[in-house]
């Protein structure tokens, strides 16, 4: 993976919503999607469906266009894991119709421990996160910034801490 892109073809499709553009991407989760419309500085339309109920999500999202409030982003398992299995935990990041379904979803497939978070919060985090990767000067974000990006976005707490030491690959 090379956050926000995947090689491998995952749960997300993203495509330039300008209805010239052919080119596809697979986005590796909900962050990642979003991040994916952050990094390219395009409108696109994210495809991917909801885990619950099966029904297919089309979102119109861009660096200036929020996805629809009701969505709703589960993460698997707390930051100082993601690392851990960073494909595994991408593929997990899934997107739902709403925070019912995610509720339903994890009782039934016995999900404990993640996190329910707005997508809208999600699609906020992802400008920052993702926004420069494309950039011939990009330079990899310090534990410290991306920390602060997390809590700026009202994500704190144990669950959104990031390890103190630098992965050998870096998540997103």
């Amino acid at each position: 993976m090379a956050h926000p892109f995947s090689a491998w073809p995952m749960a997300f499709v993203v495509t330039p919503s300008d209805g010239r553009d052919d080119r596809r991407w697979w986005g590796g989760c909900a962050w990642d999607s979003f991040g994916i419309s952050a990094a390219l500085g395009l409108d696109v339309r994210i495809d991917t469906a909801c885990p619950n109920c099966g029904a297919q999500l089309a979102l119109a999202i861009g660096p200036a266009t929020p996805p629809p409030a009701t969505l709703a982003v589960w993460f698997p398992k707390p930051a100082d894991q993601w690392w851990d299995d960073v494909v595994g935990t991408c593929t997990m990041i899934r997107m739902f119709c709403d925070r019912s379904h995610v509720e339903e979803w994890s009782r039934r497939e016995g999900q404990r421990g993640g996190q329910t978070v707005d997508a809208i919060t999600v699609w906020r985090l992802s400008g920052p996160w993702y926004g420069d990767r494309l950039r011939p000067d990009y330079a990899a974000h310090t534990r410290d910034h991306n920390q602060t990006l997390l809590q700026q976005c009202g994500l704190v707490g144990d669950f959104w801490r990031l390890p103190r030491t630098r992965p050998a690959r870096e998540p997103g």
